[in-house]
């Protein structure tokens, strides 16, 4: 079905006139000969109005972020594309919600978490062929090198998401955290920035983690390093499984320990519904 997608956006490349290409986790996956559950397109040009046609084209439930020139399509078949303008942001204060700006595809990719999750693929010629792709951050060669390694040193004072993020990575990969992506980390822990986060967006990395075959080991890492507090640090970690398990099964373990009013309590800071387990 991917080729499809893809098919249909080089015709509403054509038909709109603007560049669209393939980013981040897709290209990613591709290299890594692993399989990808979604579809990331950067529009230079209005991507607000490709999300529209896609949404047209294959129905399913649109979801717009006008602030952020993104939108989300989620398929009847669950599959989701993720569209977006190329943009450039500026972060006003730590951990704050960037302000963000159109801009050509290179600005766009230097904005990313990871080098390796900046890497695009232009629709034309066809995207089956690694040999097109675009690398302005160095992400083939970390790929290579197996490393998780950040664009700037003010990438997790921007984000401070990208500390959890970088270990989901290096865990799900096996990959290693690069020495100054490590060094800038530890610094962001240090100062707690993830206490700046909101809920949320908190929860929303939780059950991205929830989500990954090594959530033990994932959620291990973040005991080491001082930041499961960030979600309880009283989690059942030896309870789950270490192999692939439904996020409801894995959450209801984990909580196990709980009394009936802590799980109340968790749950309410985490902004996850009582159905949650």
């Amino acid at each position: 079905m991917v080729n499809c997608y893809i098919k249909i956006a080089r015709k509403i490349e054509k038909q709109l006139g603007c560049k669209i290409y393939i980013v981040g986790g897709f290209v990613r996956d591709k290299i890594l000969k692993l399989k990808s559950v979604d579809l990331d397109f950067v529009v230079e040009g209005d991507g607000l109005a490709v999300a529209d046609a896609f949404h047209k084209k294959f129905g399913g439930k649109l979801t717009v972020y006008k602030k952020f020139l993104t939108a989300s399509l989620k398929l009847k078949n669950n599959f989701v594309i993720d569209i977006a303008t190329a943009r450039t942001e500026k972060y006003p204060q730590p951990a704050s919600m960037p302000q963000v700006f159109p801009a050509k595809l290179e600005k766009d990719l230097f904005r990313r978490d990871f080098t390796i999750n900046a890497l695009a693929l232009p629709l034309v010629p066809r995207p089956s062929s690694l040999n097109t792709i675009i690398d302005v951050c160095g992400g083939l060669s970390d790929l290579k090198n197996k490393l998780i390694r950040v664009l700037h040193k003010n990438s997790f004072t921007d984000d401070p998401t990208r500390i959890l993020r970088a270990i989901r990575y290096a865990c799900r990969f096996n990959f290693s955290i690069e020495k100054n992506t490590e060094k800038w980390m530890k610094q962001a822990i240090k100062k707690n920035l993830l206490a700046l986060v909101s809920p949320p967006r908190i929860r929303d990395e939780f059950i991205k983690v929830l989500s990954e075959k090594k959530a033990k080991k994932i959620l291990i890492e973040f005991k080491k390093r001082k930041i499961l507090k960030h979600m309880d640090n009283k989690l059942a970690l030896s309870a789950i499984s270490e192999k692939k398990e439904p996020i409801k099964i894995r959450l209801k373990k984990l909580l196990r320990n709980f009394p009936e009013e802590k799980k109340f309590l968790f749950l309410k800071k985490m902004c996850l519904s009582p159905k949650s387990i």
